[in-house]
């Protein structure tokens, strides 16, 4: 986790705040689930326990428009990845 925080941290600031930072990883998010997926199946209960995290830290520690807008970028991105790693169309994941 000590050499993954960074990425994700620069991956959610490229999102939320447009830095750029991410891009100098030279990776791709679907990609690296996709090989993850390939030693451990990522299933819909995986993508539902993440959010339900994410949301509560982001609820914790941020309000406003922007914390807003981060909670549906993850649902989005969680169903995203969930199809590509499992083929299950988007789905609404969250409940």
């Amino acid at each position: 986790m000590e050499h993954h925080l960074p990425i994700i941290g620069d991956f959610w600031e490229t999102l939320l705040f447009r830095t750029g930072n991410y891009q100098r990883h030279k990776r791709n998010p679907l990609q690296i689930h996709g090989e993850l997926n390939l030693k451990t199946p990522l299933r819909v209960e995986h993508f539902r326990r993440w959010l339900e995290i994410f949301r509560q830290t982001v609820d914790e520690l941020f309000a406003g428009e922007r914390a807003e807008f981060a909670k549906l970028r993850a649902e989005a991105i969680a169903n995203q990845m969930l199809n590509f790693v499992s083929g299950v169309p988007a789905i609404q994941i969250s409940r």
